[in-house]
């Protein structure tokens, strides 16, 4: 058995040079350096807006002390509370009366341990709550919106009385 064998030239292939732009460090697109200025302007607005979000938060979540027989007026925001405190000892009657504008209110009492006592609220912007305190120390009321999304504002009343 006899092959034809065809044979095979090898060509040296031609070296190309390839060329290409590198970015140089320096001056930006437009010519020019960052200027201090702006560099400046940058670091002074982000050091603003983090100092105005940790104020915000920190708003949101202070606590006002309730006084016997007073008046505590204030502003509810779209889905968040607002906290308020008293001391109480045990035995000791407490209404709490919330009156809201703009939403339905909603009143939630936690006991000094924590856990939630009571709760008053629905679809009225007029809402009482009264307990019996069965334990001493002090009580924290949060007030809300009873829908999601309601903002107004209210006052909150606090009759206490053994």
């Amino acid at each position: 058995m006899i092959k034809n064998l065809t044979s095979t030239t090898l060509v040296k292939a031609e070296t190309t040079k390839l060329t290409f732009d590198v970015a140089q460090p320096g001056p930006s697109a437009a010519g020019r350096f960052p200027s201090s200025r702006r560099l400046w302007r940058r670091a002074v607005c982000t050091i603003v807006v983090l100092l105005l979000v940790t104020l915000c938060a920190q708003i949101g979540s202070a606590q006002t002390v309730l006084l016997n027989g007073t008046n505590a007026a204030g502003t509810l925001v779209v889905n968040t509370t607002n906290a308020y405190t008293f001391i109480a000892n045990a035995g000791d009657n407490v209404v709490l009366r919330l009156g809201s504008s703009g939403f339905e209110g909603n009143l939630n009492l936690y006991g000094p341990n924590g856990a939630l006592l009571k709760t008053a609220g629905g679809n009225s912007t007029d809402w009482a709550l009264a307990y019996t305190a069965t334990n001493s120390g002090t009580f924290t009321v949060l007030v809300g919106s009873y829908y999601a999304g309601g903002v107004g504002t209210y006052a909150l009343h606090l009759a206490q009385f053994p």
